[in-house]
């Protein structure tokens, strides 16, 4: 290799460093370090950010030659980027400034953590290195919740810093139900290596990080998370009845998930009754669909969903945000956004199914598996935080599962 070469290999393992750090700062967010200046925080997942993002887009735009864009992957990219081009035209009718821009910001976050996933997860190596990272910072925050719980006491970044001893954990997270989010989204990393890993080590630790992360969700009382995991638990069903093609148990599986939704339903009701009542959240879906009519179908613009709850609601609410990503999606951002962002969700675990089922790979059964059941929780799990937008953890599921997905398509071509 002459020197050229190698100061470009350099180069670009230090672009890799710097990446797996932006991932496991993500993690932590503003609970790790936060310094305050002036109207906003600096910490250093944003820091990381910021020093990569000119080195990834260097190396795309010159280096790489876009060729990420001619992948198995370029449709779905290409929406996230139409997404985000689609919020900053929406500026244009966006009543109030300020929170469109913030939205904006967070959005670009979002979409770019994917592009920096997919980019610089290139290989069965780099998968199962971000998968290992997930997987111990979920273990981590469990650790940071369990203490919590034992202790009353919280970190800075948590809604209950500064109360008395307050037994409710939050992690890394603002409040409760993000923290149970968080959880109920990374628990199939758990389940993936108790099915999957030959090492008994990583069994018992997923099974006891599962248990401990359920007694945690029971704690916050987030009845969106709770039901993300048990609707991971029925997809598990699902694939193994349809893996092992034994599709008489679908006759006993459909009246038997009839039965759990009905015989949690008092569960489920008490709960909800101690967060909010169900009317409140059904008159800010009705609000959100009226002020989507009221936009003719292009919604009311990023960030703005609060301020049209304030300015111009129908139904009567006391809560100011909507509480559901994917009525945020359609009322913020309009009819076309929201069904490009359905068909790119549905797809993506399509074609995750289609590996599961084709493939005798351990490693590709683990990826698989655990992407299909998280993102399966995720449709339930993201109605349960007032906004999704900035919960950096989601972003790194639907990028992993991009990744992967290109990983496949690769892997084929090269095997002719």
């Amino acid at each position: 290799m002459d020197s050229n070469a190698l100061r470009v290999s350099n180069f670009y393992r230090i672009e890799k460093i710097l990446f797996y750090l932006v991932v496991i700062t993500g993690f932590f967010g503003v609970a790790l370090f936060p310094l305050d200046i002036g109207p906003f925080k600096l910490f250093p997942y944003r820091i990381l950010f910021v020093l990569l993002l000119p080195l990834f887009v260097i190396r795309l735009l010159i280096k790489e030659k876009l060729n990420i864009f001619n992948s198995s992957i370029k449709w779905y990219l290409i929406f996230l980027i139409f997404w985000l081009g689609y919020s900053i035209i929406s500026l244009a009718w966006t009543m109030s400034k300020t929170d469109a821009v913030k939205d904006i910001v967070f959005l670009f976050m979002g979409i770019t953590l994917i592009f920096f996933i997919c980019f610089y997860t290139r290989n069965e190596k780099d998968l199962i290195n971000i998968y290992y990272l997930c997987f111990v910072a979920f273990v981590s925050l469990i650790c940071i919740g369990i203490w919590e719980v034992i202790t009353g006491k919280h970190l800075s970044s948590s809604l209950f810093y500064t109360y008395p001893p307050f037994f409710i954990p939050t992690g890394t997270f603002y409040n409760q139900n993000d923290y149970a989010t968080f959880l109920a989204l990374y628990i199939p990393f758990a389940i993936g290596l108790i099915f999957y890993s030959r090492k008994l080590a990583l069994k018992i630790i997923g099974v006891l990080s599962i248990i401990a992360s359920v007694y945690l969700i029971i704690l916050t009382h987030c009845i969106s998370g709770l039901l993300a995991v048990i609707l991971e638990v029925l997809a598990l069903i699902v694939l193994y009845i349809i893996k092992e093609r034994k599709s008489y148990w679908l006759a006993i599986l459909i009246p038997a998930v009839c039965i759990v939704i009905v015989w949690q339903y008092p569960f489920i009701h008490q709960y909800i009754q101690q967060m909010a009542s169900v009317g409140e959240r059904i008159n800010l879906i009705r609000n959100g669909i009226h002020f989507l009519c009221c936009t003719f179908g292009f919604g009311v613009g990023a960030g703005n969903i609060e301020y049209w709850m304030v300015n111009y609601p129908m139904y009567d609410v006391k809560v100011l945000n909507i509480h559901n990503w994917w009525a945020e999606i359609l009322a913020e951002y309009g009819i076309f956004v929201f069904a490009g962002y359905v068909l790119f969700y549905f797809d993506i675990i399509y074609q995750l199914i289609k590996t599961y089922l084709s493939t005798t790979s351990c490693f590709m059964k683990l990826l698989c598996t655990t992407l299909i059941l998280s993102l399966c929780g995720f449709f339930v799990a993201c109605i349960g935080p007032s906004s999704f937008l900035n919960i950096t953890a989601q972003w790194y599921i639907f990028g992993i599962a991009l990744a992967f997905l290109k990983h496949i398509t690769s892997t084929e071509e090269q095997n002719g």
